[in-house]
C-alpha cells in the first residue's frame, strides 16, 4: 500500500524516510483498475516512479493493474528495500542513482528523457537542442551507470515551428513523452528489445554547462527559440545550421 501525510498514523509506524509525503491518488486508480478489468494480483509490480510531476505516469501505471509508489527525493539501497519495488521509473528526477541501485534492477529500471537520444544527454537537453542546432525529441531508455547512455526502449523526434519559446517547446516535449510512455509502459513493463545507442553520434551537456548557457539567455525559458539559435550561431556552437 501507499502511506500518505493524510494518514499520519500510518506514516508514523512506516520504515520510510521522513518527509515521504506520495499522493492517494495512485491507490484510487489502482482499486479502480482491478475492479473494473479483474486484474490478477499476483502479477501486479510495485512501481517506484521516482518524479517531481509523476501525476499522468500514476494514471499509466495503475491502468495495468500495478501499483504506483511515488518519490522526489535520494533513494538509498534501504529504502529501496523497503518499498519492495519491482520496477524503477526516473522522470525529471534530478539526482543521480547509484550503480548498487540500478545493479538490482536488471531491465526494470528506465529514463524518461526529453531529448532524442544519442543527442543532448544530460542536463537542459531541450535548451542545448536549440542553442547547437540537433534533432528534438523524446526517449525513454534503461538506465545504466552513465548519464543517459542506456539502451533505447522507444524513441520519437519532434518538430517545432520558430515562433516558439523554449518553455512551449519544454512543455510540449513533457506532453509527447508522456503520452509515449502511456502507449509503450505494457511492453515495458513485460521485458522489451532495446537498442544500444551510438555515443560518438551524439553530444551530453553537465550542470556547470547549463547553468552558464542560461545566464546568456536574459529572457530564460520565455527565450524565443529562434534567439536561442541565434546566440548558438554568435557562439560559434551550432553542430547543424
Amino acid at each position: 500500500m501507499l502511506f500518505t501525510s493524510e494518514n499520519p498514523g500510518l506514516e508514523q509506524e512506516s520504515s520510510f524516510p521522513a518527509g515521504w509525503l506520495p499522493s492517494l491518488l495512485p491507490c484510487l486508480f489502482l482499486a479502480r483498475a482491478r475492479a473494473k478489468y479483474g486484474l490478477d494480483e499476483e502479477m501486479m509490480m510495485k512501481v517506484l516512479i521516482l518524479s517531481p510531476y509523476p501525476e499522468s505516469l500514476m494514471e499509466t501505471v495503475a491502468r495495468l493493474g500495478d501499483e504506483a509508489i511515488c518519490y522526489n527525493a535520494p533513494i538509498t539501497p534501504e529504502f529501496i528495500a523497503a518499498t519492495q519495488a519491482d520496477f524503477i521509473i526516473s522522470y525529471g528526477y534530478r539526482t543521480i542513482i547509484k550503480i548498487d541501485i540500478i545493479e538490482r534492477f536488471p531491465r526494470r529500471i528506465v529514463n524518461m528523457h526529453i531529448a532524442y537520444l544519442p543527442w543532448n544527454r544530460g542536463v537542459h537537453p531541450n535548451v542545448w537542442s536549440w542553442i547547437e542546432g540537433t534533432p528534438k525529441g523524446v526517449t525513454i531508455h534503461f538506465i545504466d551507470q552513465g548519464i543517459d547512455t542506456g539502451d533505447i526502449i522507444v524513441q520519437e523526434e519532434v518538430q517545432f515551428g520558430n515562433d516558439e519559446t523554449l518553455d512551449t517547446t519544454y512543455k510540449k516535449l513533457r506532453v509527447q513523452i508522456e503520452r509515449l510512455f502511456d502507449r509503450h509502459w505494457a511492453s515495458i513493463r513485460s521485458g522489451c528489445d532495446a537498442t544500444p545507442q551510438d555515443l560518438a553520434a551524439g553530444n551530453n551537456h553537465n550542470k556547470a554547462q547549463g547553468e552558464k548557457i542560461l545566464t546568456l539567455l536574459p529572457q530564460g525559458y520565455q527565450t524565443p527559440v529562434a534567439t536561442a539559435e541565434e546566440l548558438g550561431r554568435q557562439l560559434g556552437l551550432r553542430i547543424r545550421p
